[in-house]
């Protein structure tokens, strides 16, 4: 099951404390440091819990992560 970009949103802006206009704006989530190693497991736990999906190692990069589209195409391409 796919996630809505809402639900996203309002899980980083508010378990991580972040401002929603930064990441509506798409900008990098942990190439800018702005998350770290730890708040990826929580991310990805927040995703297999509210999707179903397993994210496996391999996955864990840069380009599946680091934005919020990122995240969103992602999850959508494993619901496939």
């Amino acid at each position: 099951m796919a996630i809505a970009k809402k639900d996203l949103l309002d899980f980083i802006a508010e378990y991580f404390q972040l401002d929603r206009d930064y990441l509506e704006r798409d900008l990098p989530l942990f190439s800018s440091s702005l998350l770290d190693s730890t708040s990826m497991i929580t991310l990805v736990s927040f995703l297999e819990e509210k999707t179903g999906l397993t994210v496996n190692a391999d996955d864990l990069t840069l380009d599946n992560f680091d934005t919020v589209s990122a995240i969103l195409s992602f999850c959508n391409a494993m619901s496939e």
